[in-house]
């Protein structure tokens, strides 16, 4: 499950850069695993009435329940604080269908997202309802107006309270429904002081030490381009030992090659920024492309890492008698907004048929650029051999 919040989290906060800071500014984001004070959780008494009622009408949902119930009702709670910096924050007020803030609380999903946008604020929002044992995740922000909002999300069952069938959805605030955009009703550590995003998910699943080497993996695998290139920098902070892990362009090789039996092939493809040979054609389909490509050396995997906008969509193999490891990525604006209408809500594919005019086109054009430089390596490397 952290694997999944890092990625959705950093690609959220890579779209929601500020637009002070697109030009040669980085986005900062930081993993906060510590415990929270249960009495800071708003509606806590009644959140845990609600799972009660899910486990006693929910056979198969009993289990569930009372680890929920057991994790809530101790005096510390463990959580993930999800926190970013250098963005716009979510802003809209709670009935702007429009808005960042809307589709983040309001709407199950959202996958719509103009242009080259990395991710969207909704279609993976239930990756950090997954990690929590509760399923339940509290929201804060302040917006580029500096206006401020905060508000808990809990899914749990369908079920009867008092004779009125609820839905899955439950609202943790002060205002019934509405979030909550008064700084004195907010519990101190909810409280932003800058522009940008914090998301807490509380009674977190999983062991803590191997959460944090989990998100210390995940986000060199997914993001080593973006921290390359210098326009990410990502602090994964251990409250329980009191250790700050800071993942920029000048640490981030150590630490990659520390935690890379978590992503072994996506090591290698990193290795290809620091010394492999760059390849770079303007393609006619979607612009400026560049290929990263370490050829010279025995076991490496023959696969290439496919970037977009700093984050890695896939990892794909290429069979040639050559060991190999590559990092391709598209540095042109348009070339950039097509690739993106090519991904599925999940950011992990491009797939031709999204856009049947230009989609195939595209694909086989970047993949026979990178045959074509995988065989005139092959055989410049026979060459030196005979």
């Amino acid at each position: 499950p952290v694997k999944g919040v890092v990625r959705e989290s950093i690609q959220n906060s890579l779209d929601a850069v500020d637009d002070k800071n697109k030009k040669g500014g980085f986005v900062e984001v930081s993993f906060e695993f510590g415990c929270l004070d249960q009495k800071s959780i708003p509606d806590l008494d009644e959140l845990k009435r609600h799972i009660g009622l899910c486990g006693l009408q929910y056979n198969n949902y009993k289990k569930e329940a009372e680890e929920a119930l057991q994790i809530l009702s101790k005096s510390k709670i463990p959580y993930l604080k999800i926190s970013d910096k250098n963005t716009k924050g979510a802003a809209g007020e709670d009935d702007d269908e429009k808005g960042d803030w809307y589709r983040l609380i309001y709407t199950p999903g959202d996958c719509d997202k103009p242009d080259s946008s990395g991710g969207s604020f909704g279609i993976g929002k239930s990756a950090y309802f997954a990690l929590s044992h509760p399923r339940t995740v509290l929201f804060s922000t302040k917006d580029h107006n500096k206006k401020i909002a905060f508000i808990g999300l809990t899914r749990q069952a369908k079920h009867k309270d008092r004779n009125e069938k609820l839905l899955e959805i439950g609202y943790l605030t002060y205002e019934k429904t509405k979030s909550c955009r008064a700084t004195e009703k907010i519990p101190e550590i909810f409280r932003r002081d800058k522009t940008g995003l914090d998301i807490f998910s509380i009674g977190i699943r999983g062991e803590h030490d191997e959460n944090v080497k989990e998100a210390l993996s995940a986000v060199c695998e997914n993001f080593y381009l973006a921290i390359y290139e210098k326009k990410l920098v990502v602090h994964v902070k251990d409250l329980v030992k009191n250790k700050i892990h800071l993942i920029d362009d000048k640490t981030i090789s150590e630490i990659f090659e520390k935690y890379s039996a978590y992503a072994k092939q996506s090591y290698q493809c990193f290795r290809s920024m620091q010394v492999g040979q760059e390849h770079q054609a303007k393609l006619k389909t979607i612009g400026d492309c560049r290929l990263h490509l370490l050829t010279n050396e025995i076991g490496l995997p023959q696969r290439i890492g496919f970037f977009r906008r700093g984050m890695l969509i896939y990892l794909s193999e290429f069979r040639f008698n050559l060991p190999f490891a590559g990092t391709f990525y598209c540095a042109d604006d348009d070339g950039n907004s097509l690739l993106r209408k090519l991904e599925p809500p999940q950011h992990n594919n491009w797939e031709p048929k999204r856009d049947p005019k230009r989609g195939n086109h595209a694909i086989e054009e970047i993949r026979d650029w990178i045959r074509d430089i995988l065989r005139r390596t092959a055989a410049s490397y026979r060459y030196w051999e005979t």
